[in-house]
């Protein structure tokens, strides 16, 4: 099993699911109890943050003066977070809505405790934050797992193994899908970065189908996969001196489309010339499939409303 992980690419879906429980636990633990911060000055009249309150509640809760915690708790204090932080809960509050299933972890979890009247304590936080956390039902885990259903798909398509399938139009559907989303091209990328740091000795091939891919999200993607690969321009230049493969021709394979793609990031309007002859050749095409009945010819590449056929109308 580990051996096919090194192969296919880690995710690190389980490491960010522990990480956002480890942060969730830690701000509830600190700021989940409201009773902690929030007292009347008079009977009757709404809560105001009290900041010697909460400076009392964190040293019953063991935070002694001069310990990390009373410290951290001190500048917070002292900071407009506090009372920035006090005013969105009191709003939340006086709103009276349910908390929707898609708030933050920290709201999920700091309801579990009220609504089930569960005390803050240390242990008791761990334990709901993991459960709320773990819960199949709410829209954050289908986001997670999304989330990894993409970066397996470029995994795979970045793999120094042979492709099961159409590789070259499971390229272009990717590409289709980064253009509809943001978020998928943010995860796609940080997939071709990584493979591009792994392919090294026998998994050269790693880096060359995450530069072949990444060639061809330049000239067919959304324009967002132009920024993200300027971002990494640093390192397409040090591929064009790849010489990590254990043969040459390997090697030099790489550092030809390395030296392609950058010279297209380098080179704003050859690489927006490319993207136009890319685009002209995507509509002959479709033109082509729908006169002779393939494809769908109510599908449009330019995804224009029914009715519009001039950009001017758009708007």
């Amino acid at each position: 099993a580990a051996r096919g992980g090194r192969r296919r690419g880690y995710t690190n879906h389980a490491s960010e699911h522990e990480a956002r429980i480890a942060l969730a636990t830690f701000f509830v633990t600190m700021l989940g109890d409201l009773r902690g911060y929030l007292s009347a000055p008079s009977p009757g009249s709404p809560p105001v943050a009290d900041r010697e309150r909460y400076m009392r509640y964190r040293a019953g809760c063991g935070d002694a003066p001069g310990s990390p915690l009373h410290i951290l708790a001190s500048n917070f204090v002292g900071s407009g977070q506090f009372d920035a932080f006090a005013a969105a809960r009191l709003a939340e509050v006086a709103a009276r809505r349910p908390v929707p299933d898609d708030a933050p972890l920290f709201s999920l979890a700091s309801n579990h405790h009220r609504v089930n009247r569960v005390e803050f304590r240390p242990a008791e936080i761990r334990q709901s934050v993991r459960a709320v956390a773990s819960r199949r039902d709410l829209p954050g885990r289908h986001a997670a797992v999304w989330s990894d259903s993409v970066r397996r798909r470029a995994a795979d398509l970045t793999s120094p193994q042979a492709y099961p399938g159409d590789r070259r139009g499971a390229v272009a559907q990717l590409a289709r899908d980064c253009a509809e989303s943001s978020i998928i091209l943010a995860e796609t990328m940080m997939v071709l970065w990584t493979r591009m740091q792994e392919g090294r000795g026998l998994n050269w091939r790693k880096a060359l189908h995450a530069l072949e891919v990444l060639r061809y999200l330049l000239l067919n993607g959304p324009v967002g996969a132009v920024a993200e690969a300027a971002d990494g321009l640093g390192t397409l230049r040090l591929l064009r001196n790849y010489s990590d493969a254990l043969r040459g021709q390997n090697s030099r394979l790489v550092r030809d489309v390395a030296s392609e793609v950058c010279g297209l990031v380098s080179d704003l309007p050859l690489l927006f010339a490319r993207r136009r002859e890319c685009m002209d050749r995507r509509r002959r095409v479709a033109a082509s499939d729908a006169a002779g009945g393939r494809g769908d010819p109510r599908r449009k590449e330019t995804r224009m409303l029914r009715g519009i056929s001039r950009f001017a109308d758009v708007h």
